[in-house]
């Protein structure tokens, strides 16, 4: 039972290895991301306690900047008046366009595109529940932690050395 006590959350383990292995693909791995992005809004679910605990006792500057970087891009989303939107640059093509349909009166948000601003909200999911199951870790475990990912890094690159001396046809 202490061996177990001193081992790090599965749930974390596991998210970072979801993480390693399927994340950070870019616009071309969309399914692999929307995977991780499930795995952490599950690992969330699982452990709302610690997200719970992570909002009401971590220091409020932490709390603060992942509240910020959580809202931009939903902030983004909000439509803003006509006049706002219109100053902002580069809207002469959508100002155009909507003109085109008798729109240009319409209300728009700051994102150009908000599917993509969505995903970018998505993105974060992981962020936020590493950081939850993380933040109070004490030393031992931050040090199991960060041997995780160094390991995970390692692995990768190691994948990465096979792909480049095989031109990209083996270790994909």
């Amino acid at each position: 039972e202490r061996l177990f006590a001193s081992l790090l959350d599965p749930a974390l383990i596991g998210l970072l290895i979801v993480a390693a292995i399927l994340g950070g693909g870019g616009v071309g791995a969309g399914l692999m991301n929307l995977c991780v992005q499930l795995a952490a809004l599950a690992v969330l679910a699982l452990r709302r306690d610690q997200v719970v605990a992570f909002v009401r006792n971590a220091p409020r500057v932490l709390v603060g900047l992942v509240a910020a970087g959580l809202l931009v891009p939903l902030v983004q989303s909000l439509p803003l008046p006509p006049v706002i939107w219109q100053a902002l640059p580069g809207r002469d093509l959508v100002q155009q366009s909507l003109a085109l349909i008798g729109a240009q009166d319409s209300w728009f948000p700051v994102t150009v595109d908000r599917n993509r601003t969505v995903l970018a909200f998505v993105a974060l999911l992981p962020a936020l529940a590493v950081l939850s199951l993380a933040w109070k870790l004490d030393r031992n475990r931050a040090v199991q932690a960060l041997w995780l990912i160094v390991g995970i890094g390692l692995i990768n690159v190691l994948i990465g050395v096979v792909q480049l001396l095989s031109s990209n046809r083996s270790g994909n």
